[in-house]
């Protein structure tokens, strides 16, 4: 592997969780109750990977640490959000000696940012962002208990559901990065699952109509956020 695809030496392994414990945490931090928490060791990939940070409105802490002249509105948007672009090395403007300076003041889009997604549904990251694909395939989400299993299979169905009905999804609505199409496909599979009393997630029926129906209902809040 080439030196300048190098993203860092290996995540920490040791704190991977099983697939159905991920699901449940990112999505979590997906409905914006939490920020995720990945053992990312000394990989920058997502730092410096040509990545396009968007700031919401709201996130008066974040822009105030963030200069006015690395911002743009983002395109598409029904909302007055901002992008945060890269430099000409595609690391992110703020990404000072090797590391976050503003990361107490970080946006939210990298808050809840955890590369593991792409491992959990199989998507792959977008062709221009080797660092992040090497690390990728580094992780390892545990898959042996029951309900990993039925995880897996509802990530599997959301997934295919998606790329079955690419093309037909309206081009506001539709996903258009890799990354996008990840967030989407994992928001999709808690369709395909029920909660069991015990808390456990378990695979539940949906047919192409309800799933369908599911996934315009992500769709359509995701743009209008």
């Amino acid at each position: 592997m080439s030196q300048d695809v190098d993203a860092g030496p290996s995540p920490q392994s040791a704190a991977e969780p099983g697939l159905a414990a991920w699901v449940t945490g990112m999505l979590t931090v997906l409905a914006g109750n939490a920020d995720a928490e990945v053992p990312c060791g000394s990989c920058t990939a997502c730092c410096t990977s040509h990545q396009f940070i968007h700031i919401e409105p709201d996130e008066a802490v974040a822009l105030a640490a963030i200069p006015s002249a690395v911002l743009f509105p983002a395109p598409g948007r029904t909302g007055a959000g901002l992008l945060m672009g890269y430099d000409e090395q595609g690391r992110c403007p703020m990404f000072v000696d090797d590391q976050c300076s503003i990361y107490a003041a970080r946006p939210r889009a990298c808050r809840a940012y955890d590369c593991r997604i792409f491992t959990a549904t199989g998507v792959a990251p977008d062709p221009d962002k080797p660092r992040i694909a090497l690390q990728v395939s580094r992780w390892e989400l545990g898959s042996g208990r029951p309900e990993d299993v039925d995880v897996r299979q509802a990530i599997d169905a959301a997934r295919a559901h998606l790329a079955r009905t690419q093309d037909a999804i309206e081009p506001a609505l539709r996903p258009v990065t890799s990354a996008q199409a990840a967030v989407v496909a994992l928001l999709l599979s808690r369709a395909y699952l029920t909660e069991a009393p015990d808390g456990r997630l378990t695979l539940a029926p949906l047919d192409d109509a309800q799933a369908a129906a599911a996934l315009r209902r992500i769709l359509e809040s995701a743009v209008s956020r």
